[in-house]
């Protein structure tokens, strides 16, 4: 009984420690995305840089990740970058930043 009861909690922390693994890749490819995007004249951003990449490998795991670019009514431009993993069920990571133009105040 103790055996298996061991086993049941290695197999848990084992799929605890891939979940976790899983969503800091997502965030890390999340926010490489944005970093590479804030460094684009915000004012030449728009839905040109939408984009959607597959098969992205980490340590083994793949991902997709999704680029949306908006053009807010005031002229700044909203930048949403997704990204879901497809080695395991974890909830897709979203982060989204929002750039106004140069010299604007």
């Amino acid at each position: 009984m103790t055996a298996v009861a061991v086993t049941l909690g290695s197999v848990t922390i084992s799929r605890s420690a891939g979940i976790i693994l899983r969503k800091t890749i997502a965030v890390q490819l999340a926010s490489t995305k944005l970093e590479e995007i804030s460094s684009i004249n915000p004012s030449s951003l728009n839905d040109t840089y939408d984009s959607l990449e597959l098969g992205l490998y980490v340590e083994g795991n793949e991902f997709s990740r999704t680029v949306n670019i908006t053009v807010n009514a005031d002229g700044s431009r909203t930048a949403e970058v997704s990204v879901s993993s497809q080695s395991g069920s974890i909830e897709p990571v979203t982060l989204d930043q929002t750039f106004t133009s140069w010299g604007s105040a």
